[in-house]
């Protein structure tokens, strides 16, 4: 690895920042991108195009500089002649859609490259493309994704990987928990809306009622503190199920119904803190099945939002009795 084996402990230690810095990156874009909030992807063209040209020794610059919403393409360097697109979709439509998108006879004779900034791109290989004529474009060399720029620059000598680790180092700043609670709670709203377990939707009680006679009715006794002080992000919960509701998906009646119908099927064997705490732990199976996203998000981050999932749906009167 050239000068890198004269400091493996540096190596290290810069591989570190940029593995991470990535891996943060493409996890954010992930959770913002499952509400359609695509101002960190926006941000991401900005920070692969650095990423890039650091890499491979590129001159991108942002396409929409030099034209704005330039069909396709997000990158272009025109003295090598490559135009790269940056996308959160690894599909193969995504990438035959921007294909066909490119404007020639303008674009031609340069090279198309696409890069995922969320998902993997290895299944890309085994596609075949139809590629615009003029336009170079090859599904096995020109496809791009974190494991593969991390190997690519893990080629580099050490002053390339320095130059890399500093810059993401200063330009990506992992959020708190606090800052990232909107997205995490998004990305449990969505797990449960793609696994509905309702077979019957039901209707939302209206009527008011106090937290503490319904705890003390249904003998929760260790998760009264949890309720009490969780019910403060009932709002954002409402505020993320509006979200959705203004563009047409109704995911406040699937994820409500779906944690009722699961409310019901085990409160029929348990009752009480037991109960409350079964179903944190089913709703935790199910969400947690998409493993390669949640390397990202530790176990205890994850339970924290789920249990703000589950105190909204109690305040909702979606699980647990009310007393009369």
């Amino acid at each position: 690895m050239g000068q890198s084996s004269e400091k493996p402990m540096e190596l290290k230690r810069l591989t570190g920042i940029i593995t991470s810095r990535l891996a943060y990156l493409s996890s954010e874009v992930r959770l913002n991108g499952s509400i359609n909030l695509h101002d960190s992807n926006v941000l991401s063209e900005d920070v692969f195009k650095v990423i890039l040209n650091i890499t491979y020794g590129l001159k991108l610059q942002n396409a929409n500089l030099i034209k704005q919403n330039i069909r396709a393409i997000d990158l272009i360097d025109c003295s090598s002649k490559t135009i790269i697109q940056v996308s959160s979709d690894n599909s193969k439509a995504k990438v035959q859609t921007s294909l066909d998108k490119i404007e020639l006879p303008k674009n031609e004779g340069y090279t198309f490259k696409f890069v995922c900034i969320s998902k993997g791109v290895s299944h890309l290989k085994k596609h075949h493309f139809n590629v615009p004529e003029g336009i170079s474009f090859n599904a096995e060399t020109d496809c791009y994704d974190d494991n593969r720029i991390l190997k690519d620059i893990s080629a580099k000598d050490i002053d390339t990987i320095r130059n890399l680790a500093s810059y993401l180092e200063k330009s990506i700043l992992p959020a708190t928990a606090d800052e990232r609670r909107p997205s995490v709670i998004t990305y449990v709203i969505n797990r449960l809306a793609d696994e509905p377990l309702a077979e019957v939707a039901v209707n939302p009680d209206t009527k008011a009622f106090d937290l503490e006679p319904k705890m003390d009715f249904n003998s929760l006794n260790k998760w009264k503190d949890v309720i009490s002080e969780y019910t403060v992000y009932s709002l954002l919960v409402d505020k993320i199920y509006r979200a959705y509701d203004e563009q047409g998906v109704n995911k406040s009646f699937t994820v409500l119904s779906s944690l009722h119908d699961l409310y019901l099927s085990l409160a029929s064997e348990l009752t009480g803190d037991a109960l409350f705490d079964k179903l944190l732990e089913s709703v935790y199976e199910i969400v947690n099945k998409d493993y390669e996203y949640n390397e990202s998000l530790t176990r205890e981050e994850l339970q924290v939002n789920i249990k703000i999932v589950l105190v909204d749906a109690f305040v909702r009167c979606k699980i647990f009795k009310k007393p009369e």
